[in-house]
């Protein structure tokens, strides 16, 4: 599934999930996880999706979680480039790199 989203009063939006899908004691298929009815299980995500995650305890720091996109979906660039703000939030500072062009 590529979401190309909808649009609610003239405003292009995507789908999102309901605090349901952050409850996983609930079973699969007892519940609506996300508003277009793509997911259904808690804590999963549909095809192509995505979501950020802050890893205290082991020190990672936020990353991306990503669920790969169907076959026949738009290819989308998913690691940002080496050095640059989004790449490092998606890494503790130990696993920081320099740009090429920094050393």
């Amino acid at each position: 599934m590529d979401d190309q989203g909808y649009q609610i009063n003239g405003v292009k939006v995507s789908d999102f999930v309901y605090p349901s899908w952050f409850e996983g004691f609930r079973e699969p298929g007892s519940t609506q996880f996300d508003h277009r009815k793509h997911i259904n299980a808690p804590l999963k995500l549909a095809p192509g999706g995505y979501c950020s995650v802050l890893d205290i305890p082991s020190g990672l720091g936020w990353y991306q979680v990503n669920e790969p996109a169907p076959e026949n979906a738009r290819i989308r660039k998913l690691e940002p480039s080496i050095g640059t703000r989004r790449e490092r939030r998606m890494r503790s500072r130990q696993q920081w790199r320099r740009r090429v062009s920094d050393r």
